[in-house]
């Protein structure tokens, strides 16, 4: 890379580096590749060389371009030199490391560590396919790290983006080129373009302070970075994003298989309110590295207790107690000494006789003193007390004396064949009868064990129960009457009543809507009157627009136009006011005829959804997201032909005064100029806005037409040669809208505090400056008299106002919900509006209600 105002290969820094190349240029510094002559080693050398007011002063000397601006000159020197002794306070092996900063040849120098490898938008080009999931997350894991380092240690990045980002051999990744002293000496220079990077920048970083700026700015760039990985193209930048946002979320637009949690915490850091994203890395690492969640298996356990209803609520003790005697636990689990075989023995008894002769044994035996009592429910879990009480309620064993040790778990190895010699034994006795409130799943599960009992043969071989073994038969559950409400009449019951009042509203609705349906749209204020279209204020003298025929609407003011699907974003008429153009999110135009309300023609478009439209006669012109520009014959329904300069997006375009000219605005700042009859290369680029182009219109009669960008400035050029004519300025907020009157001499732009602002196009002269919305205004248009102006604002409310007095005419509300585009007709009378809701609407003036002067 060769730079006329960089030094020169072999020039030699403070005697210990000597310059091999350029590496890099940018607008606050030139970064070369040098060697380090005491060490042998290749470093990167960063010179601080700020273009705009910098320059060589003869040799290697660098300086201030004029006296006028050597106080910024000396001020972001001072800058450069505090980041790089921030920057050598990091020792992180994903930060690139400074070794040494100084000054010399009247400006500064930092030395960093030469990172072998490619930079993260060649590395991902190197792959020729998306990244896979794990591939990302070697990468995405050491970044949050670094930057994590770096915001703890009260420092931003301010510029991270692909070309930021160093893929070492090994794939571990670096953060470079860190734009936090760019930042503050373009704020102190108030030159905005060195402060964003399109698509990458948040649009808190396109003010001319950094107040609101924190890690969330980082995070909204290193979004912007993985959605770039993802998807093959960075997110929209973010002004354009404030007027019409066209952001696909991640998981639409990724081209291969991520996490969903992965996924949408791309999206929630590419918010745009800064509130809405996460406020740290750590709490952004958790969405973005979470694995996804694993299907949980049931254990054996817990589909027992599925069986026996047992874990949906948890149930009485009396039941739990005699569902668990149903089902014993498995030999192997782990059980107080004896209860096992207390069990086993217990079953034996329970054939004694009849519940209530078991019953009555269990009165008339008294319980040993120094005996213990098991709660076979308790034994599931595997832990009983010594000497407890039994739970009342619940079928409790009484097992042998202290004296007795029993074989079994816990206590050693049983002697072999003892436990299976009881378990032959044993007949299961159907026990569900001592337990009135068992359930009944589990007497099914009793009928089951029962079917699987030895036979009678080894029955009759059983042991006699002993003598102290006894089953405790729990007291039936006392049931009591449920609950019984006084009686009401059928109607003052709870479900009639919640009907009664909804059946009650529903039809007070229907009236109000029946009664109002002639009056909407309407003014929320009171004191109008009705009129016609001729009383709409028109200007006198050569402002007075040349008299149109008035085409009566066909559909009832307001009726839609469908036949998008998704959002409608541009609408224009053409053809004298007989047509109008619709874009909208389907990637279709659509024509319609103005008179029947009936779609004409639609063309679809294969280079993607419509960034910006405009129409001249029968030709229509369309901007696109990968930079390209088409022409469309409507009449014809063809497509004529394309042009494309670069891949930053078309966010305006316009025709010149005979058509032949094409005229489109990117997101780069920059104006590009064509000819309809040559698809060579453009005739004529220049950089008209320090960021990006957000709108572009013709200027009738003058040869000239306007732009507004993310710099909020609005810019008149040329039409042959694009230069600059003059400039508007003063806007607080970011623009949002443009617009020309139909004569050529007034020029609006809307912004996004809600105000309207009115200037001379034969000078720089502010006409008019009037409050028109509470919130951001979408869509601006003047009627053909260029006295009246009609404003959207993004809520749905459209207002008509006196533009040269500020003074509003008329309001309604439209009903797309949010609104992306208005307009007069060429009769002066109609009203077309478009938004969110798919649907074009068309306006009768003569309907709307207009206050008194």
């Amino acid at each position: 890379m060769t730079n006329l105002l960089a030094l020169s290969a072999g020039t030699e820094l403070a005697g210990d580096f000597k310059i091999k190349r350029v590496i890099g240029a940018g607008g606050f510094g030139i970064t070369y590749l040098a060697e380090e002559l005491a060490l042998a080693r290749q470093v990167t050398i960063k010179e601080y060389f700020p273009s705009d007011f910098a320059a060589r002063k003869g040799g290697n000397d660098a300086g201030p371009r004029s006296k006028d601006c050597a106080s910024d000159y000396k001020w972001g020197l001072d800058r450069f030199i505090e980041e790089a002794q921030t920057l050598a306070r990091f020792n992180h092996p994903n930060i690139v490391r400074v070794y040494r900063y100084f000054r010399a040849n009247s400006t500064g120098y930092m030395v960093l560590h030469f990172e072998e490898g490619a930079n993260f938008k060649a590395w991902l080009k190197a792959l020729g396919r998306a990244p896979r999931q794990a591939e990302l997350d070697l990468i995405v894991e050491p970044l949050l790290d670094a930057l994590d380092v770096i915001h703890k240690g009260d420092f931003l990045h301010r510029d991270i983006a692909p070309d930021n980002i160093i893929v070492r051999k090994d794939k571990t990744p670096v953060l470079i080129d860190f734009g936090s002293a760019r930042g503050d000496i373009a704020s102190h220079s108030r030159t905005v373009s060195a402060l964003v990077k399109p698509g990458y920048s948040p649009y808190e970083q396109y003010a001319s302070t950094s107040r609101q700026q924190g890690p969330w700015t980082d995070i909204y760039a290193l979004g912007a970075t993985f959605y770039q990985a993802i998807t093959g193209k960075r997110p929209p930048d973010a002004p354009s994003r404030m007027v019409h946002d066209d952001y696909v979320v991640a998981k639409n637009a990724a081209l291969g298989s991520y996490r969903a949690g992965f996924l949408a915490a791309i999206d929630q850091a590419l918010q745009l309110d800064v509130t809405a994203r996460p406020q740290s890395i750590a709490e952004w690492r958790r969405a973005l590295l979470a694995p996804e969640p694993k299907p949980v298996a049931k254990t054996s356990r817990a589909r027992i207790g599925d069986v026996l209803g047992l874990n949906k609520a948890e149930p009485k003790p009396e039941i739990k107690a005699a569902a668990m005697a149903v089902l014993p636990v498995p030999p192997d689990a782990p059980q107080p000494k004896g209860q096992l075989l207390d069990f086993i023995d217990g079953l034996k008894d329970s054939k004694a006789g009849p519940a209530n002769k078991i019953a009555a044994k269990a009165e008339a035996t008294p319980v040993a003193k120094g005996t213990q009592r098991a709660s076979v429910a308790d034994g599931v879990g595997g832990q009983v007390a010594k000497g407890s009480a039994a739970q009342a309620g619940g079928p409790n064993l009484q097992v042998d004396g202290p004296n007795q040790m029993p074989h079994g778990l816990g206590y050693g190895p049983a002697p072999v064949g003892a436990l299976t010699q009881r378990l032959q034994e044993v007949k299961v006795a159907p026990v569900v009868s001592v337990s009135p409130v068992l359930p009944k799943v589990a007497v099914v599960a009793v009928e089951k064990v029962a079917a699987q009992a030895p036979s009678p043969a080894i029955a009759e071989k059983a042991a006699p129960p002993r003598a102290n073994a006894v089953v405790v038969v729990p007291r039936p559950v006392e049931r009591r009457d449920p609950y019984r409400p006084k009686r009401r009449w059928f109607f003052l019951r709870q479900p009639w009543r919640s009907f009664i009042f909804k059946a009650a509203v529903a039809v007070a609705v229907a009236s109000a809507l029946v009664a109002y349906q002639d009056r909407l749209p309407q003014l929320a204020t009171q004191g109008v009157q009705r009129v016609s279209s001729q009383s709409l204020p028109v200007a006198r003298g050569d402002n007075a627009a040349p008299r149109v025929e008035v085409m009566p609407l066909v559909l009832p003011s307001g009726q839609p136009l469908t036949g998008h699907v998704g959002a409608v974003s541009f609408v224009q008429f053409a053809a004298q006011g007989r047509r109008i153009v619709s874009t909208g999110a389907d990637a279709t135009i659509r024509v319609w005829d103005s008179a029947s309300a009936q779609a004409v023609k639609t063309l679809r478009s294969t280079d993607g959804v419509a960034t910006s439209l405009a129409v001249y006669e029968n030709l229509a012109l369309t901007g696109h997201g990968d930079g390209t520009m088409v022409l469309w014959d409507l009449e014809a329904g063809q497509r004529l032909g394309s042009v494309k300069r670069s891949t930053d997006a078309i966010t305006g375009v316009a025709f010149g005064a005979d058509g032949e000219k094409l005229i489109a605005g990117s997101s780069d700042g920059k104006i590009t100029l064509w000819y309809r009859q040559s698809n060579a290369a453009p005739q004529i680029v220049v950089d008209a806005h320090e960021a990006s182009i957000l709108s572009l219109q013709r200027v009738a009669g003058r040869s000239a037409i306007v732009s507004i960008g993310a710099d909020r400035v609005v810019r008149m050029s040329k039409t042959e040669t694009l230069s600059s004519v003059r400039s508007y300025r003063g806007a607080q907020a970011a623009l949002t809208a443009l617009d020309v009157s139909g004569d050529g001499r007034s020029i609006m732009g809307a912004s996004g505090d809600g105000l309207i602002r009115l200037w001379s196009s034969s000078s720089s002269r502010l006409i008019k400056s009037f409050k028109a919305h509470d919130g951001a205004i979408a869509a601006v248009g003047f009627a053909p008299n260029g006295a009246v102006v009609v404003s959207a604002g993004v809520g749905g409310d459209v207002k008509v106002w006196d533009g040269k007095r500020g003074k509003l005419l008329a309001s309604f509300v439209a009903g797309h919900g949010q609104l992306r585009a208005v307009g007069f007709a060429q009769d002066g009378r109609r009203i077309v509006t478009a938004g969110d809701d798919g649907n074009v609407r068309l306006w009768d003036s003569a309907q709307i209600r207009i206050t008194r002067d």
